[in-house]
């Protein structure tokens, strides 16, 4: 029985691993494209962007950073069942917002 309960956090363990480096591409996409839009406007040298680039993944770092303690503190006023539910309103919304980004990228 210790062995499967070890097998399960290992799968869960590597699971979470996987999504971490999923969100770590897909931020490292957004700052390019960010950088990028930038750039075609200011013409920024070197230099410049190096640092705006610091600055944008700063960004997104504290912004994560704040969703999660404010999921956390929601799901602490929240009970078992009103957690469930808002994981559902959730996951419906991140399904409309992944539709919507496949739409504007023309995927």
């Amino acid at each position: 029985m210790h062995n499967v309960a070890r097998w399960v956090v290992c799968a869960v363990a590597l699971g979470a691993g996987a999504v971490r480096a999923d969100e770590a591409a897909e931020v490292k996409a957004k700052v390019k494209t960010e950088l990028q839009k930038i750039d075609k406007r200011l013409k920024l040298t070197p230099e410049q962007k190096e640092k705006i680039r610091g600055l944008i993944e700063e960004r997104f770092e504290k912004t994560e950073a704040l969703v999660k303690e404010y999921r956390g503190k929601m799901r602490d006023v929240l009970t078992p069942e009103q957690q469930a539910e808002w994981d559902k309103i959730k996951g419906e919304y991140r399904a409309k917002h992944e539709e919507k980004e496949k739409e504007k990228h023309g995927k």
